[in-house]
């Protein structure tokens, strides 16, 4: 049996299934229309019911969420669904377009761009605007103090539509405000009835790809914009640190104060990367992987997730200790409070406890990486304090 359509439209969340069943039954309770609670969707494909309004038999047709949050259902795919159904829709009474009073999201905003763009003038002309989650129900009965409240976007397509609109409060409030919801569904029905039918063919402003290549483009624009809005703030947060350091070392000029000693590290230490490369502390960054011990005879690594402190202009006091192997030598320069391990047996002890030519410690050699020789037992042979 072929019956006039009302299509209701709406991203996920907004109350379509709600409305659908107001119209119904006359409450939100009895659910015919699947009701989706929390970010996924409870409806995924055109699901019809039939309704009877001021004697006319009709299908109430619920259709998948603009944008939706389950299966990334979205606009370009609602147009697909549109596309390969319209043409077989002979009748059409109306369009029920479904916002969230006031709130404009991303979501929204495309949702209301793509209807302008989709829709054509005869579709316009039979869709009704109905929005939900009104902040103050008692307002269900006051289009005047609502349409104060419609974002300006929202304002726009009520006057392309031009045929008004109306308002529910959250559904769990109908056992409180029963009336105001009968009364705004009667109105609602009284309006629908009212319009005359269109086709599948009256609906499409432009060809479906047409449509999504405006709306891609919308897109691309926006995110564009937003990249370059957060391009700007790292460039402002690049000019407040430097600005920063430049007053800082100008108090620390004026002061005469010595800066805080929480540094481990000097910044020129260099450090193992998992692909073999040295580089110093200060070019390390986060996500690289770096040499952070050994166990059962190899290397561990890694990944950096936190830099706590990374002083450019702040002088420490560190240990300069000089080392031997007999073959090799080097230095370490590392604060007094730091770990390092001693002896063969891989215990630790603080740096300002070593001494020259009788402390040991154990120190990575590079050069033999892969041999199974990459910690090595050194004596200690000298212990400087040094400014860096």
């Amino acid at each position: 049996m072929h019956l006039p359509l009302i299509i209701i439209l709406g991203k996920t969340g907004a109350g379509k299934s709600t409305l659908g069943n107001l119209l119904l039954h006359g409450d939100s309770e009895e659910e015919t229309f699947k009701v989706g609670h929390g970010a996924d969707s409870g409806t995924q494909d055109f699901e019809s019911h039939e309704v009877v309004i001021e004697d006319q038999k009709y299908f109430i047709c619920d259709t998948p969420g603009f944008l939706d949050t389950r299966d990334d259902v979205s606009i370009g795919r609602t147009f697909e669904v549109f596309r390969q159904n319209l043409q077989s829709i002979s009748e059409i009474k109306a369009f029920l377009l479904v916002l969230e009073l006031g709130r404009m999201t991303a979501e929204q905003k495309s949702l209301i761009e793509g209807m302008s763009t989709f829709l054509g003038e005869k579709a316009k002309r039979n869709t009704i605007l109905v929005f939900t989650h009104l902040s103050n129900p008692e307002n269900m009965m006051r289009d005047d103090v609502v349409e104060k409240e419609l974002h300006e976007l929202q304002r726009k397509l009520l006057n392309e539509t031009k045929n008004g609109f109306v308002s529910y409060a959250s559904p769990h409030l109908y056992k409180y405000l029963g009336q105001h919801f009968d009364s705004n569904t009667k109105r609602l029905k009284t309006m629908i009835s009212k319009m005359e039918s269109i086709t599948g063919n009256d609906i499409i402003h432009m060809d479906p790809d047409g449509a999504c290549k405006v709306l891609e483009q919308t897109e691309l624009k926006k995110r564009v914009e937003v990249l370059e809005g957060r391009l700007k703030d790292i460039d402002n947060l690049k000019k407040d640190h430097e600005s920063m350091k430049e007053e800082f070392q100008k108090f620390r000029e004026k002061d005469n104060t010595p800066a805080p000693q929480s540094e481990c590290f000097d910044l020129n230490t260099r450090v193992l990367l998992e692909n073999n490369e040295y580089i110093p502390m200060k070019d390390v960054r986060l996500g690289d992987r770096i040499c952070s011990g050994m166990q059962n005879g190899k290397l561990q690594f890694s990944e950096v997730y936190l830099i706590t402190h990374h002083e450019e202009i702040a002088t420490t006091e560190y240990l300069k200790i000089g080392y031997n192997s007999g073959s090799e030598s080097g230095v370490l320069r590392l604060t007094a409070s730091h770990h390092i391990f001693v002896n063969g047996d891989r215990t630790t002890d603080f740096a300002h406890n070593l001494k020259p030519l009788e402390s040991k410690i154990l120190v990575f050699n590079g050069l033999y990486l892969g041999t199974g020789k990459e910690l090595t037992l050194v004596t200690v042979t000298s212990v400087t304090r040094v400014r860096g």
